[in-house]
């Protein structure tokens, strides 16, 4: 099996072969495929199959991959004590690490309520505030 993975900045090959068992006429085999990038962006790659020792290869229908790097700064949100009838705000802020654009949505459970847009789009190594 051979995994290939190429993006605007950089290519990189990756070859990882598995044995399969010998198939007969009529039967299939199965490989599972796992997809584990290290870092942000669009990947694409195939399978290979070789057939019987070097006599070809068959490769698979083009498999495609992308990658977010979404951040969240600070870790908690502490409101303290609030008495009933009264409101807190925090802010947090929303980091777009990867290299690929990406639209978020952002959501709370009762009480909490988000006061800001909770609809908004980052551009790579870009960030927004958020105050709930």
């Amino acid at each position: 099996m051979r995994r290939q993975k190429s993006e605007a900045r950089s290519q990189r090959s990756e070859v990882r072969t598995g044995k399969l068992p010998t198939l007969s006429p009529g039967q299939s085999g199965q490989v599972t495929v796992r997809f584990d990038p290290n870092e942000s962006g669009s990947f694409t790659g195939n399978v290979q199959v070789g057939i019987n020792g070097g006599q070809g290869s068959v490769s698979s229908s083009p498999m495609t991959g992308v990658v977010h790097k979404v951040e969240i700064e600070p870790a908690e949100l502490n409101f303290g004590i609030v008495i009933v009838g009264n409101t807190r705000e925090r802010k947090l802020t929303i980091k777009n690490q990867g290299v690929t654009t990406v639209s978020l949505t952002v959501s709370v459970s009762e009480p909490f309520s988000i006061v800001s847009e909770d609809s908004f789009t980052l551009a790579p190594i870009s960030q927004q505030g958020v105050c709930s």
